[in-house]
């Protein structure tokens, strides 16, 4: 196995480990990496800011895949994940093809409101649904060139 450290921080990926949006398929594995610095408590160290996270989840089907091209994930993600690289994990017998398949963009939020008549307020709780959204490698490539 090759293993090169980046010095500048930022790594590269050459075209035959990256997949198109046509091309994922639903249901595989991902991982997600990323530095999501809003995590922990930083008075007690809980997460060393300078490693990555790694998180897993897969990728979802849902109606918006099919109309805004963007990918959704199951594989909750928080600031500092964005931009981060979404791998797709593709099994074969006792193998796996890794590619990327895009990055993180945002987490879905979960938006629940509670009423309360008599005294006429209402309060309403955004919380991480567990669900992210990518952009495809397809709008990566296009900025790249």
């Amino acid at each position: 196995m090759l293993r090169e450290a980046a010095t500048s921080g930022l790594l590269g990926v050459s075209l035959n480990t990256v997949r198109k949006y046509d091309d994922v398929l639903v249901a595989n594995e991902v991982l997600v990496f990323g530095y999501p610095t809003s995590l922990g408590l930083k008075e007690i160290s809980q997460l060393d800011p300078l490693r990555p996270l790694l998180r897993q989840g897969i990728v979802c089907w849902a109606e918006s895949r099919y109309t805004t091209k963007l990918l959704v994930i199951d594989c909750a993600v928080y600031p500092g994940n964005s931009g981060g690289p979404v791998v797709e994990v593709d099994r074969n017998g006792f193998g796996a093809n890794f590619r990327v398949i895009g990055v993180v963009r945002e987490f879905v939020p979960f938006a629940e409101t509670w009423i309360n008549s008599p005294m006429n307020y209402a309060n309403k709780t955004i919380t991480n649904s567990g669900y992210a959204i990518a952009t495809p490698m397809d709008f990566v490539l296009d900025l790249v060139k």
